[in-house]
């Protein structure tokens, strides 16, 4: 894949893009190993998806996220949309409940999600309206960041950067 990558967040919190390479499944720098592939993270979150507690909904919001950045990177798009909707879906939800996870994390997390389905529309070309869709992700993934404020951590500064470095479309 060319341009622009999508991002994945470790449970740590700490995220970087995911890379791809010819004939090399995807992996992100800092590890040796490949990244988990697609049916690996889908048991993962098949798992979250049951649980119940206020503290998974963020996790299940990351797995679905780092699902989509793998579908990205592997060119299966309608999955990766699939995935992203329901990252975003839980994070907007996070919101308006009222989930006690902190909200400038949560705002930082749909930021992720909305840069990587910026990416996904980028990489599906410039047909049926891609690259606008591209383009309102990209809208929103730096309207989400200014929600975060100016207090961010080294994190949510790279998901800033990667934003403010995607190709304008429009």
């Amino acid at each position: 894949m060319s341009g622009p990558s999508p991002i994945i967040e470790r449970s740590n919190g700490h995220r970087e893009f995911l890379l791809t390479g010819e004939g090399r499944p995807p992996y992100v720098e800092s590890r040796s190993e490949p990244f988990p592939d697609a049916a690996s993270i889908e048991t993962v979150l098949n798992a979250r998806r049951n649980m119940d507690d206020w503290q998974e909904q963020y996790g299940t919001a990351r797995t679905a996220n780092n699902l989509a950045a793998v579908h990205i990177c592997t060119g299966d798009l309608e999955a990766a949309l699939a995935a992203c909707q329901e990252a975003e879906s839980k994070l907007v939800d996070m919101l308006q409940e009222g989930n006690p996870h902190p909200e400038p994390l949560t705002f930082a997390g749909l930021a992720m999600v909305k840069y990587n389905a910026a990416v996904l529309f980028w990489a599906a070309g410039d047909s049926e309206n891609n690259w606008a869709y591209a383009d309102d992700n990209r809208l929103g993934a730096h309207e989400a960041l200014m929600e975060v404020g100016e207090d961010a951590d080294e994190d949510v500064e790279f998901i800033r950067s990667a934003v403010m470095a995607f190709p304008a479309l429009r």
